[in-house]
């Protein structure tokens, strides 16, 4: 990431120029096999003072280094923040989830994310020690691909905010029972936040047994370098060991909180459909009995059946295909192919009545569900 330090002085000015950028966005599309994720812990996301605007800050950031989802703690939102103040934080195309501490002041987490990643809210319980926000993102295909050809593979991400002041003991009971919630979902997990950890001073009160908590639930901490001014890492990047989710890590220093700016590119799987195939069928559960019935006693297989047994089969066959051809004409249909299964051989397909001639064997089936019906007619 290059350095934001020129960034956040030049937006510190008056925002009436701002405000012209604004109204132009640059084109953005999302990228559905990589995504760009940041972490920033901003005290006072809607702050504006003298010396710095920080949701024009926060905007041009977005845009500027084309983050696909910033990831939010002590925004200082309340649960009453007007509208207004919320879509200030937001450049054109961003949605935001946040989860405002609900009394007092600080705190807060939340997500602003692009519009183009589908996103779902998770509703977590409450935790005393830690506040918590969980949301579902699945990546959409880029714009030169169908939508229909390829699906890509949804990820977890919770972001969270440990206050200093709560109780570690109670957080190491608290987030165990959160990733015993979690562990066993087969979605791709990531944790991010502000833990308020010295994790880079293994010696230091419950740093070891929150490391080992973690190795015991098979996960791994990526942040190596310091968060903070104090020089201590206390910001974090967590996934499972087992996880190739995460390319690279990278953060920068910002005038506008005593926190570094952290940002990760995500490699988001992503996987091939089937093509899709077309194929014949027949409405055979439409067609009206008594009508069928009517035109079978009506047809040359009671007023001239053939003289052989030969003749009748064909002469059979051919009122029958006509008479399904009006009542049950073939629609063609789409529908996706299904995968190859190599133990499914050709003698076992030859020797299956549902195999290469289904369509042909069901209407047979279907046929004689209503051939009976014409012995009543006859009556």
């Amino acid at each position: 990431m290059h350095s934001l330090h020129n960034i956040f002085f030049t937006h510190s000015l008056p925002t009436t120029s701002c405000r012209r950028r604004r109204n132009q966005p640059r084109p953005y599309f999302c990228r559905a096999s990589q995504f760009k994720t940041c972490k920033f812990n901003i005290r006072s996301a809607s702050s504006i003072t003298h010396s710095y605007n920080k949701p024009e800050i926060l905007k041009h950031i977005i845009h500027d280094h084309k983050i696909d989802i910033l990831c939010l703690t002590e925004t200082w939102l309340h649960p009453d923040s007007p509208p207004a103040v919320i879509n200030s934080l937001l450049p054109p195309s961003f949605n935001i989830y946040h989860c405002p501490r609900p009394q007092g002041g600080g705190g807060g987490v939340g997500f602003i994310f692009n519009h183009k990643i589908s996103a779902q809210n998770i509703t977590l319980p409450k935790y005393s020690s830690f506040e918590v926000q969980c949301v579902s993102f699945t990546a959409r295909p880029p714009t030169n691909v169908r939508s229909a050809s390829i699906t890509t593979t949804p990820f977890t991400l919770l972001n969270i905010y440990r206050p200093p002041s709560s109780s570690k003991t109670t957080f190491m009971s608290e987030f165990t029972s959160l990733l015993e919630n979690f562990i066993s979902s087969s979605s791709e997990l990531i944790f991010t936040g502000d833990f308020n950890f010295h994790v880079d001073d293994p010696l230091a009160p419950h740093v070891s047994s929150f490391l080992d908590l973690l190795s015991t639930f098979n996960l791994t901490q990526h942040i190596t370098f310091p968060t903070h001014n104090s020089t201590h890492t206390l910001d974090l990047l967590i996934t499972r060991s087992t996880s190739s989710l995460i390319s690279s890590i990278d953060h920068t220093y910002t005038p506008i909180s005593d926190h570094e700016f952290i940002s990760s590119t995500l490699s988001i799987p992503t996987n091939s459909r089937s093509p899709r195939i077309t194929k014949l069928t027949r409405p055979i559960n439409s067609i009206n009995i008594t009508n069928f019935s009517n035109d079978i006693l009506a047809s040359t297989l009671y007023t001239s059946p053939a003289s052989t047994l030969a003749l009748y089969l064909d002469q059979f066959s051919s009122v029958l295909s006509t008479l399904l051809d009006k009542h049950a004409p073939q629609k063609t249909t789409s529908c996706l192919s299904r995968p190859h299964k190599p133990f499914i051989t050709p003698e076992i397909k030859k020797a299956n009545p549902r195999g290469p001639n289904s369509n042909q064997f069901s209407e047979k089936i279907e046929l004689l569900k209503i051939i009976p019906n014409l012995k009543n007619n006859q009556k």
